[in-house]
């Protein structure tokens, strides 16, 4: 069985997330998952740092898996730049979940979405 942990980017700073992914490995989970929003659910959480600076950071003090949940392709940042963020350097390192349901904290939301989506879903790699 597989068992990931779970990096909430609203409520911990940078060096608390950085700190539990290295807490995470050593504890014996497999996966991480980070959260990518561009601003906390409420005022009290306070944090939201830029989830691609956050991976490239989390790859130097880990060797686990990350996932970002999830990444919104829309308004926000164009499906090209997601797609490069997303291209790992070490096949399976970094993967995208990208979503855009979310108005306030994906941007403006509306037509294209869908769209947009599917965009960064195609873009692939060069091999």
């Amino acid at each position: 069985m597989r068992v990931g942990y779970f990096l909430s980017s609203e409520e911990y700073s940078p060096a608390q997330l950085l700190e539990q992914a290295k807490l995470a490995e050593e504890a014996g989970f497999t996966a991480l998952s980070i959260s990518d929003h561009y601003h906390p659910w409420v005022d009290a959480q306070g944090q939201s740092p830029f989830v691609w600076s956050m991976i490239g950071a989390l790859s130097q003090v880990t060797r686990l898996p990350i996932t970002t949940a999830v990444t919104c392709p829309t308004v926000r940042i164009h499906p090209a730049i997601v797609a490069q963020a997303a291209v790992p350097r070490r096949r399976g390192r970094r993967q995208a979940g990208a979503g855009g349901v979310q108005g306030l904290l994906c941007g403006l939301g509306g037509r294209g979405r869908a769209d947009r989506i599917r965009e960064v879903a195609k873009l692939r790699p060069a091999r």
